[in-house]
């Protein structure tokens, strides 16, 4: 089995005096805006990045780079923290990792070590098995960049998605596990997978890839078997937004072996109802072939697609993890609390608490009233 995080506890990080958060194959990470969803993959990601960067092992946390940029350590450590202390504990498969971190200075970038683990296990998010793409990812381009030093000898896709249609072109012919693939595609390889699975969210699109090496980039067409002609591809700022901002998605989750951890904001971005659902079975049905994912969504289509593939015993509930993110008011102050609704075999969801994926039903009491 492959090496899993199963959960993380933060103390004095941001929002939260102390959480523990556990994790499963796919989980999902849901809540109002605020509530410390981002708060989570940021621990992670502020951990990966110290490590590349080489502030860890030893130095301390490196509190803005790359891959997270939170300002300074008086940003990240928690407002009310009763100690000038913050520390986050990760489980890999039962072997607790912990790192304490001294806060000295409000404005220091690196916040020194006070304990940190004697050897850290080869896996992500350390190792190159690894993906992140943030929310805010590439939009349509004319041309996109290569890099055949991240794609090839860092294994990164970027964290907005910029090099997905390099790694796409460099791990076209690997072939897809058996339970991500569809038998709509002409094939088992990641090109073929890929157009099967765009084509869930826009019927019967090809993509039309043209690298230039010269230039250090590629051009990325789509057709569609719908149009009355084929004819030449339309270029990408021509589709529009959705496919362009869902492709890093789906070609991270297609071309990546078992054992990576991939964290994902918002995959349903720009996406209508329909492909939103076909991404949450997607995220399910990659969760149940050894990839690990945590995603942050505010979707209810998401949601959906997750229970259908519960429901029509595509993967099993005991690998999905659902947390939703709230906060409670008790004399005047304020705590952040993390819910764990449970999810049946037969798809459905054990307590919905208030503001859980709940609009639906208030808008709804509102039009009938």
């Amino acid at each position: 089995m492959p090496p899993m995080i199963r959960s993380i506890e933060l103390t004095n990080f941001k929002c939260f005096k102390h959480q523990a958060i556990g994790f499963s194959d796919l989980t999902l990470l849901t809540g109002i805006n605020g509530m410390g969803k981002s708060t989570v993959l940021q621990a992670m990601l502020l951990l990966r990045q110290s490590y590349l960067q080489g502030t860890l092992p030893s130095r301390g946390l490196l509190v803005n780079g790359d891959l997270s940029d939170l300002g300074t350590a008086g940003d990240i450590l928690f407002r009310s923290a009763d100690q000038d202390e913050l520390q986050i504990k990760v489980d890999v498969n039962g072997q607790m990792l912990t790192w304490r971190f001294q806060y000295t200075d409000q404005y220091a970038n690196v916040m020194e070590v006070i304990e940190e683990p004697a050897t850290v296990p080869k896996m992500a998010p350390f190792e190159s098995n690894f993906h992140y793409l943030m929310a805010e990812r590439i939009g349509p381009r004319s041309m996109y960049e290569m890099s055949t030093y991240a794609v090839e000898q860092e294994n990164q896709i970027g964290k907005d998605g910029r090099y997905a249609i390099a790694y796409l072109e460099a791990h076209a012919a690997r072939d897809v596990p058996k339970q991500l693939q569809l038998d709509s595609a002409s094939g088992s390889s990641v090109r073929a997978q890929v157009e099967a699975w765009i084509s869930e969210i826009s019927p019967g699109t090809r993509l039309e890839i043209q690298p230039y090496p010269q230039l250090s980039r590629l051009t990325m067409g789509m057709t569609f078997s719908t149009a009355p002609s084929l004819g030449r591809p339309f270029t990408a700022p021509n589709v529009g937004f959705g496919l362009s901002y869902v492709l890093p998605v789906i070609v991270s989750i297609l071309a990546s072996p078992p054992g990576t951890l991939i964290l994902v904001e918002n995959p349903e971005a720009h996406l209508h109802p329909k492909g939103q659902v076909a991404m949450g079975r997607l995220l399910s049905l990659a969760g149940a072939s050894g990839l690990q994912l945590i995603v942050e969504t505010h979707s209810d289509h998401i949601l959906n697609g997750i229970r259908i593939a519960t429901k029509l015993k595509e993967v099993i509930p005991e690998g999905v993890a659902i947390r939703y993110f709230d906060r409670r008011v008790e004399d005047l102050s304020v705590s952040h609390v993390v819910h764990s609704p449970q999810l049946n075999a037969d798809g459905r969801i054990d307590n919905w608490p208030a503001g859980f994926f709940d609009q639906w039903e208030q808008s709804l009491d509102v039009l009938l009233a």
